[in-house]
């Protein structure tokens, strides 16, 4: 074993000062990681639901696709799970209410006599609760669909 290095009678090594200034670093380094952590987990869950609402539209969408362009409803209300399933209305797991409204899109300079081959789906996408109440504010969809031939 070989004895420290001596620097005019004194041993080298690491003074109190030094781990005082490294430990603050790191506590400060920390302080700022877990500070963030909060602003993390709202922006997760927010494009949690985000990626959940996506999928219900599209799955919404298609559904309206297999139907005959004359049989597409009015007026739908859907309601669905946390993972996305389609539940009742009197389901208590239910966590989202989906309402479509088809509506004949109209354009500024579009005759009047034109022939209606295209529907605007509106959509609105609303988190509830176990009675039906709205949570936060509803996030609002437009989709297209033609008339495809079925």
């Amino acid at each position: 074993m070989h004895p420290l290095p001596k620097c005019k009678g004194q041993l080298l090594g690491i003074s109190l000062v030094e781990v005082t200034l490294s430990l603050g670093l790191i506590s400060f380094g920390v302080l700022a990681i877990v500070g963030n952590l909060p602003i993390g987990l709202s922006i997760f869950r927010e494009a949690k639901e985000r990626t959940v609402e996506s999928a219900l539209i599209q799955g919404v969408t298609a559904e309206y696709l297999s139907y005959r362009f004359s049989d597409i409803p009015d007026l739908a209300t859907f309601y669905f799970d946390r993972e996305g399933r389609k539940v009742e209305n009197t389901d208590s797991r239910k966590n989202y209410r989906m309402e479509v409204r088809k509506e004949s899109p109209v354009y500024p300079g579009m005759p009047s006599t034109m022939p209606q081959n295209l529907n605007r789906l509106l959509i609105q996408v609303s988190r509830v609760d176990m009675d039906n109440r709205t949570i936060g504010s509803p996030k609002l969809y437009n989709t297209y669909l033609s008339d495809n031939g079925i």
